[in-house]
C-alpha cells in the first residue's frame, strides 16, 4: 500500500513540473507573453540516432493580458539554452523569413505522412501571407548555408505555435 501511494504522489509531482515548465518556456526562453493550451499536433521523422530528420507541433495558446506589449519588447528573444548553445539565434521578427535555407528547410523535406503534409502545407500559407512573427534557432556553415534549424512561428491571427526541428 505504502508503495501504491509513493507512486502516486510521484506521479503527481512529475506531472505539475511538466505542466508548469510547458506554460513557463514561452515566455522565460522565448519571451512571449502566452499560455499553451494544449499540443494539437506532432509529427516526427529521424533518420539517424545523432537525431537528424524533422520534427513538426502544432500547440494552440491564450494571449495575456501584457501580450502585445511584450511581443513588441521581444527582440532580443529566444534565449541561448544549452540544447542550442553552438548554435546561432535569429531573434523574433514579424513576416519575415529572412534566408531561403530556412525555408527549404521547412517546406521541402520529404514527407510521407497526409495529415502532416497537410500541416506543413497549412504553415507555408501562414509564410506566404504574412500575419506571423519568427524566431529561429539555426546553425551551418556560414550564415548563407543553414542545415539545421530550430524555429518558432507564432500565428495571431488563429493563436497557434508552430515549431519545426529539421536537423541534416
Amino acid at each position: 500500500m505504502k508503495n501504491k501511494v509513493l507512486f502516486c504522489i510521484i506521479f503527481l509531482v512529475v506531472i505539475s513540473c511538466t505542466t508548469n515548465s510547458q506554460q513557463s518556456f514561452p515566455l522565460e526562453s522565448l519571451g512571449l507573453d502566452i499560455a499553451i493550451k494544449e499540443k494539437v499536433f506532432e509529427w516526427k521523422d529521424f533518420h539517424s540516432p545523432r537525431g537528424e530528420g524533422y520534427t513538426f507541433e502544432v500547440y494552440t495558446f491564450e494571449k495575456n493580458e501584457n501580450f502585445e506589449e511584450k511581443l513588441l519588447k521581444s527582440q532580443n528573444y529566444p534565449l541561448s539554452n544549452d540544447l542550442r548553445k553552438n548554435w546561432k539565434i535569429r531573434h523574433w521578427k514579424a513576416n519575415e523569413v529572412d534566408n531561403k535555407d530556412v525555408l527549404e528547410l521547412l517546406f521541402n523535406y520529404q514527407i510521407n505522412d497526409d495529415e502532416a503534409q497537410k500541416e506543413i502545407d497549412n504553415l507555408e500559407r501562414i509564410v506566404d501571407n504574412g500575419d506571423y512573427v519568427v524566431a529561429y534557432y539555426y546553425k551551418g556553415f556560414d550564415d548563407d548555408y543553414i542545415d539545421s534549424i530550430d524555429l518558432y512561428l507564432l500565428d495571431i491571427k488563429n493563436s497557434k505555435l508552430y515549431r519545426c526541428i529539421v536537423i541534416t
